[in-house]
């Protein structure tokens, strides 16, 4: 049946291909060895070799790659040109999933020099290229090395992919809570309302910092200001998360998850609004993406995610809160894409039987370390154990400071706050009443002109300024 399908296929490859035999002279004698014919194709900027080896032992079939790689490199360095190499493994009963996953792995990329293996099932008639990245591959050349089918050819096998039942479980609670925080609040724009999002558990500063509910910053990423955002969100989580789910498993993912969403509250707390309510899993999703990068860089599969869409749609959903809507929590999503990445690195990549090694992985007991050290980090930070600093950290404790009668306590604070957000007439607030307190008239009326120019429709304006104008001290 081999020899058959080799005369055949032989003859396409040199009437409509435009290939020809490689002179034995030319030919390695390892590969002569496993290979029944090697065949050439010039073209500019691009030599391609054919071999094709029956079915061996798995050694030899890695010989025989390495041998055509070195060939290819060869060739093309003669050619000054890029190299490509097919290995076409050629069975004569049919190929199961198992071996055809294995031998993905007989894939090498050398610089500009590329070797993939193809499989030629002839008991079923059925050629299975190479699944990773088609590497300029002229679709062509399947048609040529596809076999004749057989008269009856037995039917395909459906592939039944698993459910991602993490991601499932995960997107089931966060619609869940929607649907009960919508339910228990008697309409469809509950989760719309500032008080219901706070009262069920999403960030609030500075109160998260006043009351040292740090809990907020993981369950925040399981409540969404409305529906829209819910969906956004959950048709992301299902796409993203389900495939994180494929690439690392279940419980890799909803380590990254956890750790992502903790992280990106951590960094809004840390660089964000000291006066904000923030809720949704963003943080988490775009922590999910920071996995992917790592799978990319590291897996010996990892060329199969090609750059392009992956930092599109990195750089568009970034972009999108950068520019267009300054209301979304951006230090969220960075935060969170940081936090995915640090984790994706602890946990690393799956090793799978018969492919080569992680190329970036961390040593084994480096990697249990990290992991434990992330998650230390990530439950010292909702319990408060470890406070995230920031602006927001200052304002709580400044208004600490002046509801203890300690106003030159919260001056420098409040400064330091204004500094880093100036046109927020909230903070504006506080320091007109620190000055207040500590008679420096001046300067609270120079804050009183500011809030007015920032907030002129604000109901606390004839309060203010009756503070102002009551102000005694020794710079009025």
């Amino acid at each position: 049946m081999i020899t058959v399908y080799l005369q055949g296929v032989l003859q396409r490859f040199i009437e409509f291909g435009g290939f020809e035999r490689l002179p034995p002279e030319a030919m390695p004698e390892t590969l002569g060895e496993w290979a029944e014919d090697v065949l050439i194709r010039r073209d500019a900027g691009l030599v391609t070799l054919v071999a094709f080896v029956p079915w061996a032992m798995e050694g030899a079939l890695r010989i025989a790659r390495d041998e055509l790689a070195t060939l290819v490199d060869r060739e093309a360095a003669v050619s000054e040109a890029a190299g490509l190499g097919l290995l076409v493994i050629v069975l004569d009963r049919p190929l199961t999933s198992e071996e055809y996953d294995r031998w993905q792995g007989l894939a090498v990329r050398q610089g500009t020099v590329r070797v993939v293996p193809w499989v030629v099932d002839l008991a079923r008639g059925r050629l299975f290229p190479h699944r990773g990245p088609s590497y300029g591959i002229d679709p062509d050349l399947a048609m040529l090395a596809a076999p004749e089918p057989v008269e009856h050819p037995p039917a395909p096998q459906p592939v039944r992919r698993p459910v991602p039942w993490a991601t499932a479980g995960l997107l089931g609670v966060i619609v869940g809570v929607w649907l009960v925080v919508t339910l228990l609040g008697g309409s469809i724009h509950a989760t719309e309302q500032t008080d219901v999002l706070i009262r069920w558990g999403a960030v609030v500063r500075p109160d998260l910092f006043l009351t040292g509910q740090f809990w907020r910053l993981l369950t925040a990423a399981f409540l969404h200001i409305g529906l829209p955002h819910l969906m956004v969100n959950g048709l992301s989580l299902w796409w993203v998360g389900g495939a994180v789910e494929t690439l690392f498993g279940p419980w890799r993912m909803l380590y990254i998850f956890l750790v992502a969403a903790v992280f990106g509250s951590a960094a809004s707390s840390l660089l964000g609004p000291p006066v904000m309510v923030g809720a949704g899993a963003s943080g988490g999703l775009f922590g999910l993406l920071g996995a992917i990068i790592w799978y990319r860089l590291s897996s010996p599969l990892g060329e199969r995610i090609p750059w392009r869409p992956l930092l599109t749609t990195l750089g568009i959903n970034l972009l999108f809160g950068l520019l267009l809507y300054q209301n979304i929590d951006n230090w969220n999503h960075l935060g969170g894409l940081l936090g995915g990445f640090l984790a994706a690195v602890a946990v690393g990549v799956p090793v799978v039987q018969g492919l080569r090694a992680p190329r970036l992985r961390l040593p084994r007991p480096l990697q249990v370390a990290a992991v434990a050290v992330l998650l230390l980090l990530t439950g010292s930070l909702v319990t408060g154990w470890v406070q995230v600093p920031g602006p927001a950290r200052d304002l709580a404790q400044a208004i600490v400071a002046l509801n203890e009668g300690r106003p030159a306590d919260a001056e420098p604070l409040l400064a330091r706050v204004v500094r880093r957000q100036p046109n927020d007439p909230r903070i504006r607030y506080f320091l007109i009443w620190t000055y207040y307190e500590l008679g420096r008239c001046r300067e609270a009326q120079m804050q009183l002109d500011r809030f007015l120019e920032l907030a002129p429709n604000s109901p606390m304006r004839a309060e203010l300024q009756e503070v102002v104008g009551s102000c005694q001290g020794t710079d009025t």
